[in-house]
């Protein structure tokens, strides 16, 4: 993955290569994978997957071509088998994608791998005083150098920044803490623990499918007169309607009467034939018939989504505030596994 960001950072790799070289590179991952495949589930969601001691309809549906579901535990231990490591080598993916696509400003790239290490041998040491070593304690070895070596970049790459990382820490900072936490058999909490991650990449996929554009770099616009970040936009072309058809207009200087061609009629109807159908009336004043401005969104990230909805804010502030956000993240999810879950 340190070898992906750095062609990343020389080449600009399309994003289809960015999704299908992580696959590859957690096979080892996947191979080393010694843990069990179950989950355990709340007890309201084994509710719906056993009912007094036999299966639901919605549990014979999933039992056990696809999972296996225990039933003496009240449906809330499942065996996900296969779908487990899919699930897994899907996180490797989207792991070492998800530190790279929220990024862009000083410290939020080493501070959110760093929080979310954190929390990761947080949840080593709760399990290695319950007496759980093996796992644990090797994901507790792998993640304590990382957390060492990304503080020392944090130090650095905090505002105003003297290092500035790319895409080769993204890719390599993702992978790890994939590593770090698969291996400690921790996989589900990661998930947890990666939550604005998840949320961000939800939100950037109406551009990263190009439904709508994507510019290379969707970081926030910095204003120079205040000072502060705010959100970086993208426009989207816009066409002319009337009466739901669509209008290529021609306008003359100092001519207020404008030549149409109406899509909807074949493109027989002219100026003449406009007057003669009432469009005179619908359309508006010469200074109002000018060509429609493009449409102008915020670009999908939660750095500008947060911008947008406490308006502009100094970079140091973003990314701090961000950082709580992910360290709440954290909380939750170290709270979901054991205090939550161990309490059904």
């Amino acid at each position: 993955m340190t070898l992906l960001g750095f062609a990343d950072d020389v080449l600009d790799l399309p994003w289809r290569y960015k999704f299908i070289l992580p696959v590859f590179a957690s096979l080892p991952l996947l191979a080393m994978y010694t843990g069990t495949s179950t989950v355990k589930l709340p007890s309201f969601v084994g509710s719906f997957l056993v009912h007094k001691g036999s299966l639901t309809w919605l549990g014979k549906l999933f039992d056990p071509l696809l999972v296996t579901i225990d039933t003496a535990a009240f449906g809330n231990i499942v065996d996900l088998g296969v779908w487990y490591l899919v699930y897994m080598g899907l996180l490797g993916v989207f792991a070492t994608n998800a530190i790279n696509i929220y990024a862009g400003i000083n410290g939020l790239e080493a501070g959110q791998a760093a929080v979310i290490s954190l929390a990761v041998i947080t949840a080593n040491l709760t399990e290695l005083s319950r007496g759980n070593n093996d796992a644990h304690l090797f994901s507790a070895l792998l993640g304590l150098p990382f957390l060492a070596v990304n503080l020392a970049v944090l130090y650095h790459n905090t505002y105003p920044a003297t290092v500035f990382v790319g895409d080769t820490f993204c890719y390599f900072a993702g992978m790890t803490l994939a590593v770090h936490g698969i291996l400690g058999h921790m996989s589900k909490t990661l998930l947890i623990f990666f939550a604005p991650q998840v949320f961000n990449f939800v939100y950037s996929l109406p551009q990263i499918a190009k439904i709508y554009p994507c510019p290379r770099h969707r970081l926030p616009d910095f204003d120079p007169i205040s000072g502060l970040l705010r959100p970086s936009t993208f426009e989207v072309p816009t066409k002319a309607t009337v009466g739901g058809n669509e209008l290529v207009r021609d306008y003359k200087e100092g001519d207020r009467t404008p030549t149409s061609t109406s899509v909807g009629d074949g493109g027989r109807s002219g100026s003449a034939s406009a007057r003669k159908r009432g469009f005179q009336k619908k359309l508006a004043a010469p200074h109002t018939q000018q060509t429609p401005q493009p449409l102008r969104y915020d670009n999908f990230t939660l750095i500008n989504l947060v911008l947008r909805i406490t308006g502009p804010m100094h970079e140091r502030t973003t990314t701090n505030l961000l950082l709580v956000l992910q360290s709440l993240c954290c909380i939750v999810g170290l709270y979901a596994r054991h205090l939550y879950l161990d309490s059904q």
